[in-house]
């Protein structure tokens, strides 16, 4: 596992293979990776109508699934987490009910852990010859972060560290694991105001007070 420092917004793929990994060409890395694990070859290769690069492409096609799920954006992935924090949702109704009121939460070190399990299923006509399972875990350590929040809706972040740990399985063999340490500020894009309940003031009103 490695550990580094960066700003600006940040997807699954930027910690798990670095910002530089395109997504075309980490689909047919994964793929390549997917071809050597032999996933699929042993389920397809006795079927008649699949040839060696049909078997390939099978893999590629794998891999390019993969590879779109490495696109979640973390900062939303993060404000869906908030959105079940309780000191974050009580501030927002709190001003919801209070025009023009602010409340400064201040959030304790906290975990939050998303996990996504999608799967591709191999089919020779209409029978289902294997389900590949993918599952990418991310998780969350936040310290020190305090929560602006204003008319129901989180409109800025101060300070705070976050360290993110990802992990991306396919068929619960491990393909990577990384994690990398982040600035919640700049990974969370609050441009406009991200509403946190029912009832929160719109952007257009947020911005003329």
């Amino acid at each position: 596992m490695t550990s580094t420092t960066t700003t600006g917004a940040l997807t699954a793929r930027a910690v798990l293979y670095g910002d530089e990994a395109g997504a075309g060409a980490l689909g047919r890395s994964l793929g390549q990776a997917i071809s050597e694990r032999g996933t699929a070859h042993g389920v397809l290769l006795g079927a008649r109508s699949f040839t060696r690069s049909s078997l390939e492409a099978v893999d590629v096609e794998i891999g390019r699934v993969a590879a779109g799920l490495l696109e979640l954006d973390l900062g939303e992935v993060l404000i869906a987490g908030w959105r079940k924090y309780t000191a974050i949702t009580d501030a927002a109704r709190r001003t919801v009910h209070s025009p023009g009121s602010t409340e400064v939460v201040e959030l304790a070190t906290h975990r939050l852990t998303s996990a996504y399990r999608p799967h591709v299923d191999l089919m020779l006509g209409e029978t289902t010859l294997k389900k590949i399972e993918l599952a990418l875990v991310l998780t969350f350590d936040v310290v020190g972060l305090a929560a602006i929040v204003r008319e129901g809706c989180l409109v800025g972040l101060r300070g705070g560290d976050c360290l993110v740990s990802a992990t991306l399985d396919l068929d619960s063999a491990r393909l990577v694991s990384r994690e990398r340490r982040v600035d919640p500020e700049l990974v969370v894009t609050l441009d406009p105001p991200v509403a946190l309940v029912g009832g929160a003031a719109t952007e257009e009103s947020l911005s003329t007070r």
